[in-house]
């Protein structure tokens, strides 16, 4: 019995898992180890819950709220979650302005 070329021939699940995982990812976050793939993903999904944009994170919405808002209250506790991510991300990455370099990111990925 002759073999069918057009069955693709197995693929480890772990590839296969990761690929599922990454593809509708940015390319610079696709290459990026599995936990900010995993993180930058969590973010997006955070962002959703909260009322925020899919394709944006929560990091990236914070900045951009952080200056946005209408009001005095809420300006203000987007700049206490903007610190609180902040220090997060420099305690345990060393990561400085996280929000904002999130922020930066967003907006060129849209431009392109």
């Amino acid at each position: 019995m002759a073999a069918d070329s057009s069955i693709a021939a197995p693929q480890p699940l772990g590839s296969t898992l990761w690929t599922l995982l990454t593809e509708d990812l940015p390319e610079d976050v696709r290459e990026a180890e599995c936990t900010v793939s995993a993180l930058f993903r969590a973010s997006r999904v955070l962002n959703v819950l909260t009322g925020g944009e899919a394709e944006m994170t929560f990091s990236a919405r914070c900045w951009r709220a952080k200056s946005s808002s209408r009001t005095v209250l809420a300006r203000g506790s987007w700049t206490v979650i903007v610190a609180a991510i902040d220090v997060a991300c420099a305690v345990l990455r060393g990561e400085e302005r996280h929000c904002a370099t999130a922020w930066d990111n967003h907006r060129s990925r849209r431009r392109v």
